[in-house]
């Protein structure tokens, strides 16, 4: 097989573009873990199931707060409940929130 110029320029062009997807994928910050973020956090309080109620805090298995609720709640706190706005970041209590809302839907 004859390699000709061009071919080796795409062949040398093609490389380069797969390096650069690889490259970007590694770079690209993954996804906070909002189960482990609960397990950490919150399950002192309302457990690993979401009802145990220790200290006030609600069966979070019975909300019917929307996402956005849950997300200002976790950032602001209420009542005993302490804010997280300090704690953790944005992404963080996204995700966290996402994950208790998950256990309302079981």
């Amino acid at each position: 097989m004859k390699l000709t110029i061009k071919t080796f320029f795409a062949f040398c062009l093609l490389l380069t573009i797969i390096a650069c997807k690889l490259e970007k994928k590694e770079n690209t910050p993954s996804k906070p873990d909002g189960k482990a973020i609960y397990m950490d956090r919150c399950t002192s309080c309302h457990g690993m199931d979401g009802k145990m109620g220790f200290g006030g805090a609600k069966d979070i298995t019975q909300t019917m707060k929307s996402l956005d609720e849950i997300v200002h709640q976790v950032t602001n706190g209420k009542g005993a409940m302490a804010p997280y706005k300090n704690i953790l970041t944005p992404e963080e209590i996204y995700a966290v929130s996402e994950y208790a809302l998950s256990l309302s839907k079981k």
